[in-house]
């Protein structure tokens, strides 16, 4: 790990910019940017005259991005500058470099020709030379507010930056910053006396998606198994995707494959059954499991959208930390002489069988630069990434709300998990009270589909179910993943 300090001659909010949960270093700085890699520590101090205060400390929580990966990440939309807004946030936006053609075109800036808005060539060559920009959600942000305490001097540098400290002043410094409140506790020091538009909003409450996914009676046309140990196998839905069902490892040495034969020599593909062979792919989506596939370097959980399903999340503003609860069609199996099979003497139900907080937002296009550990995923391949709103959403490392959990995983069978009311029709739910009170998409007051005197009847048609925000609905969920993780 390394630590990077240097004078900044000008705290605006632009470089780095500090807002919209993560701060960014995208302009100025080229041989700290070049040089600086995950883990790694940067450090902003104001200068000699101004009492050297601590402007800004971010630890960098992902790999480098791209001038490219940056402008098209959907998470960093809100800072491309706006100068027809109002706020001054909204004009300090770092992400000023659209890529056109083999290079970039410089948008209006705090560092384009600010009266007529065109290419400020020198700073434009000298923010480019820096390849990449830094991106942190683990950031502490002063303005002109914190003193350096005395024995934190070391830090204080002259021009250019330094980065040869000790190990004790590294520990030293990580102690001291660790003890302050992250994000950001005050307004840059060159900003509007009026404008409070800095200040950072309260955490956005998480918005809870039920989303259907797997095999039902249209797509591959049967359940998928609760098997005997509890394992929850959800079969994802045939489709012309390259990934087999026998590329799959399912558990105890199977591979999806050998368990469909078991449960069904036949499958349904395109409302049609055909005899199920080794050679049918399928759709790997939502991709959860890491011993499901072969993998490379760097792979998370990972889920894939697109068309009209993509459009519905977009429109009601699904975001980070929101959280996906994927459910299905299953039904529980029975084993004889070595042989799986359903148990008929259960029915088919919806259950609960996965979840994924969303890390990461992605728009895959031609233009996105893939991860190489994603290309294998459906949602990466030629034939989806020419489509429109095609999108990944990337799982957290770990839950926001706690971090001991996997910030993805599949659920083992519990009786919590089952959405089917018993002795009911499958898509007759049984919910908390909790949910009476709250609005969930495809199922408003003029549907055929919500609540009756005593069942939730879920809408036939539909992946993606968003519930509105809501404490009493996101304590449920919590709780859920706490207690079958």
């Amino acid at each position: 790990m390394t630590l990077f300090s240097y004078i900044l001659t000008h705290d605006t909010g632009f470089a780095p910019n500090p807002f919209g949960g993560y701060c960014t270093l995208a302009c100025c700085k080229p041989i700290i940017r070049l040089s600086a890699k995950k883990g790694d520590w940067i450090i902003g101090l104001s200068g000699k005259q101004s009492g050297n205060s601590l402007i800004y400390a971010m630890k960098i929580t992902e790999t480098p991005l791209t001038y490219k990966e940056y402008f098209s990440d959907i998470r960093f939309k809100s800072k491309i500058p706006d100068f027809k807004a109002n706020l001054t946030i909204c004009k300090r936006g770092d992400n000023i470099y659209k890529p056109a053609g083999n290079g970039f075109k410089q948008l209006k800036s705090l560092h384009s020709n600010i009266i007529d808005g065109t290419e400020n060539t020198e700073n434009k060559t000298r923010d480019l030379k820096g390849k990449y920009v830094l991106v942190s959600d683990e950031f502490y942000y002063f303005g002109c507010s914190h003193k350096l305490p005395d024995d934190l001097k070391f830090l204080i540098t002259g021009r250019g930056h330094k980065s040869k400290f000790t190990a004790k002043q590294i520990s030293d410094f990580i102690s001291h910053i660790q003890k302050q409140p992250r994000g950001i506790s005050g307004k840059p020091t060159i900003w509007p006396r009026n404008d409070n538009s800095w200040r950072e909003k309260k955490t956005d409450k998480i918005k809870i998606i039920l989303s259907r996914k797997g095999f039902d009676s249209k797509a591959g046309g049967y359940p998928s198994p609760i098997l005997k140990n509890g394992k929850l196998l959800s079969l994802t839905i045939p489709a012309r995707d390259s990934i087999k069902y026998s590329d799959l490892t399912a558990c105890d040495g199977l591979s999806y494959f050998d368990i469909m034969r078991q449960l069904n020599s036949k499958i349904k593909l395109n409302d049609k059954s055909k005899i199920l062979t080794k050679d049918i792919e399928c759709h790997l989506d939502p991709d959860l499991t890491y011993s499901t596939y072969p993998r490379k370097t760097g792979w998370k959980p990972v889920f894939g959208q697109i068309g009209a399903a993509q459009s519905h999340l977009s429109k009601n503003n699904v975001k980070l930390n929101d959280l996906f609860l994927f459910f299905g069609l299953f039904q529980k199996t029975k084993t004889i002489n070595g042989k799986i099979s359903f148990d008929r003497a259960s029915q088919p139900i919806h259950m609960l069988f996965g979840y994924m907080q969303i890390g990461k937002i992605i728009a895959l296009n031609k233009d996105a630069d893939i991860p190489n550990w994603l290309k294998y995923h459906p949602h990466a391949r030629d034939n989806r990434i020419i489509l429109k709103n095609n999108t990944i959403y990337i799982a957290k490392d770990k839950l926001s709300f706690n971090p001991n959990i996997p910030g993805a995983g599949i659920f083992k069978f519990n009786e919590s998990l089952v959405l089917t009311k018993k002795n009911m029709k499958t898509s007759q739910w049984e919910l908390p009270d909790i949910f009476r009170d709250v609005n969930i998409t495809y199922h408003g007051n003029k549907s055929d589909y919500g609540w009756n005197e005593d069942y939730f009847q879920s809408a036939m048609r539909g992946q993606e179910f968003i519930i509105d925000e809501n404490d009493e609905i996101t304590d449920w969920a919590v709780k859920l993943i706490e207690s079958n993780s």
